[in-house]
């Protein structure tokens, strides 16, 4: 019976043993087929990683080669071609990395092809940029149609580019989700097969022990992955509130890059909240993508500019991505390529701008450029040479023949042999002839031109406007020289054909008055003294006259001259009137500057007899000359102000004074405001302060108000 029972848990413990051993070995291979897994899922992250590494890459190359490329035709210069081939040797050695790497993934083949085939168009772009650029020179590119196609194919490449990384990102996802479960059910086994397999724990120790050490090496070959990437790598678990609501979160996982990204290290900030520890993403929609992707389990992407990392502006890429309860947030710093894709946004703007400036300038100054090729003589005009002659552009094919239409019949002969100079013997001058235009307008066209080995490059002006005036200004010339030529005469016969007759009744009349005086009558004797009054007033009249016409502006007349000093030479002509009226004179220091001397004494003379003239009979004549120094914008008055610097001079009296409304008046020739037998004069004395006064570079104005006074101001440069 017991034998029977011993025999019976023998059996008993044999299949235990055999239950365990079976145990064991299907625990044991579930093990091994985990830790497989675990190493599989480990090696498919990397290589996503990877991927996208090489991914951002070969797209950075491409936005550099273009940001190169659009900065060559800004700068018109193919400064960059170094820099563009440096990137299209990264490019391509890129493109045949990705393509082993993704050699399995179908739809990422597809994608490359597609890839392959625009870098060809790209390439195509960049070739025809530089082969134009050395033959003809930048400007004779369509620089906007080129531009808009290279713009057109960067945002196909820039859209290829989305849907690799978006590829790849599932990828990783599905290979992370993998690798978790892989990693959470592992340990469960080896705690099962323990368990259930303590009585084979000697014998199966060594392959725990080893499957044990897989993991080990497993999970510090991921950890070297996540430290290797360049994205910063963060896990974050929800906190919630009593009603269920996600208001923050804790951080639980960080790799190394955070501390490049950010200056902080992982263990500074894990276990932390994300609200003490980055605020800035409580706001900036980084917080909000977290939590729909938590609530709605689905992928969320977000781009935000920072500064208060590393003290200057960061741009970065989020991915968010739920895992678990919690939700891990991948960023990719983008600040080079979203620089460099703003910088060509910019400098697409800039040419576009440019091109639209250069077409408005060449409409304005009436421009318009022409190319010809000397050996096939293929000829190409721009819009503006069609306009210029009354034409829409391309209305015509701009052959010699057709062209020859409009040149004026008398300068034909002359442009054909010019264009025979250009064509044959590369040899050009500047010329200027004459068309009719479409519409039967006669114009003149000035050319000029330069050699771009067997291309001729030609600018041509309309010049009929410069050409009308050019004639003007040599018929004013003509009439000016005609004016100069009377003006002499005019002086000439002031100087000796008027005054010798005047002379000679003036003699006559003082001989009469010797000798037949008392035998006239009074009446007589009154008509005898207004001839005499009259030809002597005309005899100042006269070399009133003179001194006007002679007043002139020339260097060599200027010296620097005390304004003191000559107003004492002034005083010293004066001195009889000045003591016969009792005048008062007050005069303020006044400065040295370059005025033609003899003229400064005639203003001063002319401004104080004026005074004097029109002084009260009533009250004692007082005459103030003050001065100051002022800039040009302190001076309200408005002429022409050459000067920084202006001496402001008033002549301020105490007489009979005039209405403002003739403070223009009285400076002009023969003006007078009071009858001759009121005051003697022949109102040019005003007129010739005026010009001695312009001739100097300054300004004068009168103010007046009646029975107060009167007062001249001059403004002359300092």
């Amino acid at each position: 019976m017991e034998l029977n029972k011993l025999i019976s848990t023998n059996k008993l413990y044999i299949i235990a043993l055999i239950m365990a051993i079976g145990i064991l070995l299907f625990t044991a291979s579930i093990i091994y087929r985990q830790t497989k897994s675990l190493q599989r899922n480990s090696e498919l992250v990397s290589h996503t990683l990877e991927v996208q590494k090489e991914i951002n890459n070969l797209f950075s190359n491409y936005s550099v080669m273009v940001t190169a490329e659009l900065k060559q035709m800004v700068a018109r210069n193919l400064s960059e071609t170094e820099v563009m081939s440096l990137h299209e040797k990264k490019a391509d050695s890129a493109l045949r990395r990705l393509n082993k790497l993704t050699k399995d993934n179908l739809h990422q083949q597809v994608n490359l092809s597609k890839l392959t085939a625009l870098q060809l168009r790209l390439y195509s772009y960049f070739a025809e940029t530089k082969t134009g650029m050395t033959a003809i020179g930048l400007d004779s590119l369509n620089g906007q149609d080129r531009i808009d196609k290279i713009t057109t194919l960067a945002n196909e490449i820039r859209l290829l580019k989305d849907n690799m990384l978006i590829e790849e990102e599932n990828l990783l996802s599905e290979r992370k989700e993998n690798y978790s479960s892989s990693i959470m059910f592992t340990p469960l086994a080896t705690f099962a097969s323990v368990l259930f397999s303590l009585l084979i724990f000697v014998l199966a120790f060594q392959k725990i022990n080893g499957d044990r050490q897989k993991m080990a090496t497993t999970q510090a070959f991921l950890e070297n992955i996540l430290k290797s990437t360049n994205n910063v790598i963060v896990y974050y678990a929800p906190i919630y509130d009593d009603l269920g609501n996600i208001i923050d979160f804790t951080i639980e996982y960080s790799n190394d890059v955070i501390t490049e990204a950010t200056g902080l290290t992982p263990q500074e900030i894990l276990g932390r909240k994300l609200s003490v520890v980055y605020p800035s993403l409580m706001n900036n929609g980084v917080f909000d993508i977290m939590v729909k992707c938590i609530e709605t389990n689905t992928t969320q992407q977000i781009e935000r500019e920072y500064d208060e990392f590393q003290g200057h502006r960061q741009i970065f890429l989020s991915t968010a991505k739920k895992l678990e309860d919690g939700a891990t947030l991948t960023s990719v710093e983008k600040t080079l390529e979203v620089m460099a894709e703003r910088k060509l946004i910019q400098l697409n703007e800039s040419l576009t701008m440019q091109n639209a400036i250069l077409t408005d300038v060449k409409a304005m100054a009436n421009i318009g450029s022409y190319r010809c090729d000397i050996k096939t003589l293929k000829t190409v005009f721009s819009s503006n040479f069609y306009r210029i002659l009354d034409c829409e552009p391309n209305e015509f094919k701009p052959t010699f023949d057709n062209y020859s239409r409009f040149v004026h019949p008398d300068d034909l002969e002359a442009y054909t042999e010019n264009t025979k100079n250009i064509i044959e013997n590369k040899n050009f001058k500047e010329t200027t002839y004459r068309i009719r235009t479409k519409r039967g307008k006669l114009k003149y066209l000035r050319t000029k031109g330069r050699f771009e080995n067997d291309l001729f490059i030609g600018l041509v002006r309309d010049v009929t406007q410069e050409f009308k005036a050019e004639q003007k200004l040599r018929d004013k010339n003509q009439d000016l020289e005609r004016s100069n030529e009377e003006l002499e005469s005019f002086n000439r016969v002031a100087s000796h054909d008027l005054q010798e007759p005047l002379r000679k009744i003036q003699m006559f009349l003082s001989r009469f008055s010797e000798t037949e005086l008392d035998g006239l009558s009074e009446k007589g004797k009154v008509y005898l003294d207004k001839v005499n009054s009259s030809a002597n007033r005309m005899q100042t009249l006269i070399k009133h006259l003179l001194s006007y016409s002679r007043i002139k502006r020339t260097k060599d007349d200027f010296f620097s001259t005390s304004l003191g000093d000559i107003l004492e030479k002034v005083q010293e002509d004066l001195e009889v009137l000045i003591k016969k009226y009792n005048v008062q004179l007050v005069i303020a220091p006044l400065p040295v500057i370059k005025v033609v001397p003899f003229q400064m004494e005639q203003l001063f003379n002319n401004l104080i007899s004026n005074a004097i003239k029109y002084r009260k009979t009533d009250g004692i004549c007082k005459i103030n000359i003050d001065c100051e120094k002022l800039t040009r914008d302190q001076i309200k008055e408005e002429f022409r102000k050459k000067a920084k610097n202006y001496y402001h001079i008033t002549v301020r009296d105490n007489g009979i004074g005039f209405e403002q409304s003739n403070a223009i008046k009285i400076f002009e020739l023969f003006q007078r405001l009071h009858q001759k037998d009121e005051y003697s004069g022949t109102g040019i004395g005003l007129a010739i302060c005026k010009k001695i006064v312009e001739s100097h570079q300054g300004h004068i104005i009168a103010e007046g108000i009646p029975n107060v006074g009167a007062t001249f101001s001059i403004y002359l440069p300092a």
